[in-house]
């Protein structure tokens, strides 16, 4: 067996090397990935809340290695990184979070439900005048970068930067090594986005906007750094993530139930849907944490110091935990997948997610029941450590003529 992650045919469909290693090496030592990969449910959970394993501890080791020149070169994109929620342990995770957990209570989202319906809408209504569209690239990336530029309190026609930017950001993500040329293009990226946000927060305050998330931050609890970190990973995660969800759940939808053409006024399946997307095809295959103490997993000895990924993809067609763990189910019941994360670091923007998720199925469905997928087969993204669509053509079989024609 080649444990190839980076190969056309693995990123296609890495399911059956997930299983084969779940069977065979639960902890297998990657050398493309200098680290150890979990694959088996108990052992990911277990592991995400494992004070052993350190969060931090996954940037300096993706920096570890780097002579003292080059280090010094990227300072500014390490700082950086090291100030992110998901790289800090919980002292400072828990500090952080806090501030910032106002803006995903129940009376917030509701409110930004009403905006996701109004967004969906708006660029439906252009969709459904043309035979064939891309439901990736054509309406849940834009409504998902549109819909975070609402949440932070960005100006809505920002939110080409918004997609530009978490572009960037994937790709860089997505590897455990990196050229020069990657680092650069990121660190420039980040500044960029350390010097509008900035802007931002002044703007904000010189005008006493109450409009999104940064404008019920409270003012002293936290650094300007720490909130700028904040908001580059809240715009990553909550587009990135969201984006995929969405594209990933309608090819499933379409692809392996009947459900379509009633899921939008279906509020059960709808919901049961979001969360078989997010096991069936975690938009986050696989996150990264290091040994902070030689540990055990898998039967295999883990020295400190090593990197560990925990295959969040994996753990979620995990056989010992959900029946029949490769197909697409609307009646799976108690669906505890991972993709989230776990325990203390489960994603601060989950009630987001889902919310935004659900209101845009719920928005295409009922505007166009007839929606087909153009091809039985799709294309996944090579990113390893994500999985998401490069485009999904669909036909709008019964498309209006625009009134403007």
């Amino acid at each position: 067996m080649r444990y190839d992650f980076l190969s056309p045919k693995w990123r296609q469909d890495p399911y059956p090397l997930y299983a084969w290693l779940r069977e065979n090496e639960p902890a297998h030592w990657n050398e493309t990935w200098g680290g150890w990969l979990l694959t088996r449910y108990a052992d990911v959970s277990g592991a995400l809340r494992d004070p052993r394993l350190s969060l931090g501890g996954g940037v300096a080791a993706l920096f570890g290695r780097m002579p003292a020149e080059r280090l010094q070169r990227f300072a500014f994109l390490r700082r950086h990184l090291d100030l992110w929620m998901g790289s800090l342990d919980t002292e400072n995770h828990l500090r952080i979070r806090r501030v910032f957990q106002d803006g995903f209570r129940p009376h917030f989202l509701a409110e930004l439900r009403t905006e996701v319906a109004a967004i969906s809408d708006r660029l439906i209504a252009d969709l459904k005048y043309r035979p064939q569209i891309d439901v990736v690239n054509d309406f849940a990336y834009p409504l998902s970068a549109i819909t975070m530029a609402t949440f932070i309190g960005a100006p809505y026609e920002d939110w080409q930067k918004f997609r530009g930017w978490a572009d960037v950001l994937n790709r860089f993500l997505g590897y455990g090594f990196f050229t020069d040329e990657v680092l650069e293009h990121t660190q420039d990226t980040v500044i960029e986005m350390s010097d509008y946000f900035e802007r931002l927060l002044h703007d904000i305050a010189a005008t006493g906007s109450t409009r999104g998330l940064l404008a019920h931050v409270r003012a002293g609890a936290l650094t300007t750094e720490e909130i700028i970190a904040s908001c580059v990973v809240l715009l990553f995660g909550g587009y990135e993530t969201t984006a995929t969800a969405i594209g990933s759940c309608v090819h499933a939808l379409k692809s392996r139930t009947e459900a379509w053409p009633r899921i939008g006024d279906a509020q059960d399946d709808l919901n049961a849907a979001v969360e078989e997307t997010m096991r069936f095809e975690a938009p986050i295959q696989m996150v990264r944490r290091c040994a902070v103490v030689d540990i055990e997993y898998g039967e295999r000895d883990i020295k400190a110091g090593d990197v560990v990924w925990l295959v969040l993809g994996s753990a979620n067609r995990d056989p010992a935990v959900f029946e029949d763990p490769d197909a697409f189910s609307l009646r799976r019941g108690a669906n505890r997948h991972l993709a989230f994360g776990f325990g203390s670091h489960l994603c601060v923007g989950t009630a987001l997610s889902r919310m935004e998720a659900a209101a845009a199925i719920s928005a295409l469905s009922r505007a166009l029941p007839s929606l087909s997928l153009a091809s039985e087969t799709v294309e996944w993204h090579r990113n390893p450590t994500s999985r998401s669509l490069v485009a999904l053509p669909a036909i709008v079989a019964d498309h209006a003529v625009s009134p403007a024609a």
